[in-house]
């Protein structure tokens, strides 16, 4: 049997703690990716030479943090987002059945509003995705998204075809850029359409829309994407229960 691994950094704090931080460190490093199943808490005792109550309290920790969750019967993973739970479900149509139709793809320098909310130098290289979504049946316009992704990171995605850029754009960023989504936040207002949505949402001037601002990160806490959607405030219905 190999020797146990040695735990670095600060000696006066708890062991339980040193773990916690050298779990979270290799999920940084790509150890194990969001969904990925991690080693049992007898698999780290041996590993590291701990005590099984050690390694639960690290990977409570975890847990607590929001890194981890543990699915009774089948082990402790590493927390995905839940998109299920997106302000995008909100509208009405049927999100399953949509289609989405890439309208431009551009590389240009970061506006100071974009920049800030990739977190990035203003006038850095980014790309923008420009994408209409559309009622699979009807194929009536029901959203639009503007999609920024820093350059540097996301430039193989100029290779791809249109075709590319559709529903699972998050397997694209996965799998292409090796940039996987962890969290997300939304926030939701209500405005006048932008005169550049009104012909490719198919509604009047005076229209109401909805638009949802999503800041996506990754496991590091980076920002990986910024995106804005935009859909015709009649079609949204937002319920939320107080007890």
């Amino acid at each position: 049997m190999a020797p146990p691994l040695t735990l670095e950094g600060d000696p006066h704090l708890p062991l339980f703690r040193k773990l916690a931080h050298s779990i979270r460190v290799q999920i940084m490093d790509g150890e194990w990716g969001p969904g990925d199943k991690i080693p049992s808490e007898n698999e780290f005792s041996d590993r590291y030479g701990l005590a099984p109550g050690t390694v639960r309290q690290a990977l409570s920790t975890l847990v607590d943090d929001g890194l981890l969750e543990r699915i009774h019967g089948k082990g402790t993973f590493v927390r995905r987002p839940n998109f299920k739970g997106s302000l995008l479900s909100r509208f009405v149509f049927d999100l399953e059945k949509r289609r989405v139709r890439l309208i431009s793809k551009s590389v240009v320098n970061a506006p100071k509003y974009v920049s800030d909310k990739l977190e990035l130098e203003p006038g850095t290289l980014t790309i923008r995705l420009y994408r209409q979504h559309l009622d699979g049946d009807a194929g009536t316009p029901v959203m639009l998204d503007e999609i920024w992704l820093p350059y540097g990171r996301f430039q193989a995605l100029m290779d791809f075809k249109d075709e590319a850029f559709g529903l699972r754009i998050y397997e694209l960023y996965r799998e292409t850029c090796d940039a996987t989504a962890f969290d997300a936040t939304e926030v939701m207002t209500a405005e006048t359409i932008p005169s550049e949505a009104i012909s490719l949402l198919n509604l009047n001037r005076d229209a109401a829309v909805v638009r949802i601002d999503r800041v996506t990160r990754t496991v590091e806490g980076s920002v990986m994407e910024w995106r804005r959607v935009w859909g015709d405030a009649k079609g949204f219905h937002f319920e939320w229960r107080i007890s």
